[in-house]
């Protein structure tokens, strides 16, 4: 197996640290390729003009893998732009239906913000209900919304939380955060397990809302979670 670089090696251990400060076992992943490798002169010129072309930088490989959190297995989505680790991305699936699809978008005060929960598709009774009930019962204070590619550029988060409705009784949960904690050293997955949890509670509360017509499992923005795993199926 050949030697992972520094950076990506780094992320990697930032996650089983986490894990083992809340007691929880070490992750279990692999990295995947995802697209043509990133060269050096597409990081550089990246750096240069990305704060005038607006432009997100291009995913070449993914450390895709799970953690437990109690029972429940998490997924784990660790991409990369060349050697620089970008948003973690989290997913899980909850034993708790959602009547219509939210997402949690970034606040007009940007990363001194938590963010606004929105119905992501529909705007019916149920999904306003949803959305007052997510603002009032979940703690998003701890995700941060920028994420630091140098000191001098942030790749600001234009969401933060998908929740989608599943099959039956269940919904999917799927969370990204920049670096956070002192000195940005901890990928996010305790502030993900408390948000779980908050969310659990919400839906629950909330089960009784008639569900809104949405098709199961589909995520409102496309994320490297889906990226990945289908290249991890595929790869069999």
């Amino acid at each position: 197996m050949e030697k992972l670089p520094r950076g990506i090696r780094k992320s990697i251990e930032r996650l089983s640290k986490e894990c083992q400060e809340m007691g929880l076992s070490a992750p279990e992943g692999d990295i995947y390729t995802v697209d043509a490798p990133v060269g050096g002169f597409e990081v550089l010129k990246f750096q240069m003009f990305a704060a005038l072309t607006k432009k997100q930088p291009r995913i070449d490989r993914i450390w895709y893998g799970s953690v437990k959190l109690g029972s429940t297995p998490a997924a784990v989505a660790l991409p990369f732009f060349g050697n620089t680790a970008m948003a973690t991305e989290f997913s899980i699936v909850l034993n708790a239906p959602c009547a219509s699809p939210m997402i949690l978008k970034r606040g007009a005060m940007g990363d001194w913000s938590s963010g606004a929960w929105i119905a992501g598709a529909l705007n019916s009774p149920a999904a306003q209900t949803l959305a007052a009930a997510l603002s009032e019962g979940v703690d998003t204070t701890k995700i941060d919304w920028d994420h630091e590619i140098t000191q001098r550029l942030k790749i600001k988060l234009g969401w933060a939380i998908q929740l989608i409705p599943g099959e039956g009784n269940q919904s999917y949960l799927i969370m990204q955060t920049a670096l956070v904690g002192a000195f940005r050293q901890r990928p996010g997955l305790k502030a993900f397990r408390k948000i779980v949890g908050e969310v659990q509670n919400v839906l629950r509360a909330n089960a009784t809302l008639p569900a809104d017509q949405y098709p199961a499992w589909q995520t409102l923005i496309p994320t490297e979670l889906e990226r990945v795993q289908a290249v991890a199926h595929q790869q069999g």
